[in-house]
């Protein structure tokens, strides 16, 4: 994997993405609400590559940023790209299966 590195934060939010030819790889830590969505959508908007989003940092998963990633699933299927969920804590994890995201992730 070729690797350029971009982070991006919001006090205790932050955003660190890896580069490849073909995939990225998005870190997002910490709460991710409706404070951070934003953060976690503009990291997401520029990327035309497959995604795979490792969630083992994030210790909140709220509506606002679940559909964000429901969005950003949109637009990549769109142009042919992937976007993946990884490594979800329990709390996390059981957001995304209420949201009826179980699919979405593996492991």
């Amino acid at each position: 994997m070729v690797e350029q590195m971009a982070r991006r934060s919001a006090d205790t939010f932050t955003v660190h993405t890896e580069y490849g030819d073909a995939l990225a790889i998005v870190h997002p830590n910490g709460p991710l609400d409706d404070r951070h969505r934003d953060l976690l959508r503009e990291s997401l908007d520029v990327l035309d590559r497959d995604v795979v989003v490792d969630l083992t940092g994030v210790t909140v998963l709220d509506p606002s940023a679940v559909r964000v990633l429901v969005a950003q699933r949109e637009r990549l299927a769109g142009a042919g790209w992937t976007c993946r969920l990884v490594n979800p804590n329990g709390d996390v994890k059981s957001a995304l299966t209420v949201a009826g995201m179980d699919d979405w992730l593996e492991y």
